[in-house]
């Protein structure tokens, strides 16, 4: 089944208006591959899973959890 462009930006609507419920705010970041690679030093990426995006990306909320206090 294919959602409509109405159909898709109204998920897309939805999807926002949950995640401002839940006081999360969506970025695109880049990042260098020195960035990833103190990832792995620091233990929070394990090497073999550094080209996956979610991985990195886990990684980037316990680095953010454990440098600003886990605010929530």
């Amino acid at each position: 089944m294919t959602l409509s462009a109405n159909g898709s930006s109204t998920a897309r609507m939805r999807l926002l208006r949950a995640r401002r419920q839940r006081g999360l705010r969506c970025f695109t970041l880049e990042i260098r591959e020195t960035e990833v690679a103190a990832l792995v030093r620091k233990g929070l990426l394990r090497p073999e899973n550094a080209c996956e995006p979610k991985a990195v990306r886990e990684a980037l909320y316990l680095l953010l959890d454990r440098q600003l206090g886990g605010a929530a």
